[in-house]
């Protein structure tokens, strides 16, 4: 199992097993799932990722929350390197949208606050050539939605898939128009909420299907 958003990635190599800690399919789950990083640089013997262009190779990783606790970033670091990336974690914490936390009303302030501590200051700085990366996709929603210098965040993913032959890629790792057009703030408000409502949904499954099992 690969996981791409930090935050699912965590749910099978933490939460579910502190849910059902008996369980030997939710632990055997929690061995089997890797991030993309830990994928191709401890489960691919002899793969090299392919070099990023030079207009790219200096990128700010805001790492998410969850990553932060549960999975490490050290893959990352060591897969970029390899890149040609020369990568820096900022130490910036949370970046304050925590889900829909920052989407939810009285909550903007302080969401704000949490970005506008290091996270966007620092991006206002950097020049339009360093790549942002942000696996979480909170992460790129807060410094779309904000004031981030023009900056937008792209899945490390993103980045090395603009560094293989024949990539149309751009200095910010995705070829322009490459993306559709942003939705809405509500929209976007929406599908978190959504996603809340899913990952429940399914938890309960889940519960019910481990309960009839026993």
């Amino acid at each position: 199992m690969v996981g791409l958003e930090p935050s699912c990635t965590a749910v099978f190599r933490s939460d579910a097993p502190e849910l059902f800690p008996g369980d030997r399919d939710v632990r055997r789950l929690r061995d089997q799932t890797v991030t993309l990083a830990e994928l191709l640089t401890e489960h691919s013997p002899g793969y090299e990722p392919p070099h990023v262009p030079e207009r790219s190779a200096k990128a700010l990783a805001q790492v998410h929350c969850h990553q932060h606790a549960v999975l490490d970033w050290q893959a990352d670091r060591t897969l970029l390197h390899r890149a040609g990336v020369d990568a820096e974690q900022l130490d910036s914490g949370c970046c304050g949208l925590a889900g829909n936390f920052g989407f939810e009303p009285g909550h903007l302030e302080v969401s704000e606050a949490c970005a506008e501590r290091v996270l966007l200051p620092r991006l206002r700085d950097e020049p339009a050539e360093t790549v942002v990366l942000a696996d979480g996709f909170s992460c790129r929603t807060q410094i779309h939605e904000l004031d981030s210098g023009g900056h937008e965040a792209v899945h490390l993913a993103e980045l090395l898939a603009s560094a293989l032959p024949g990539s149309p890629g751009s200095a910010y790792g995705v070829a322009p128009g490459a993306r559709p057009s942003p939705p809405s703030r509500k929209a976007k408000a929406l599908a978190l909420a959504g996603t809340g409502m899913a990952a429940l949904a399914a938890a309960g499954t889940t519960a019910r299907f481990l309960r009839n099992k026993r």
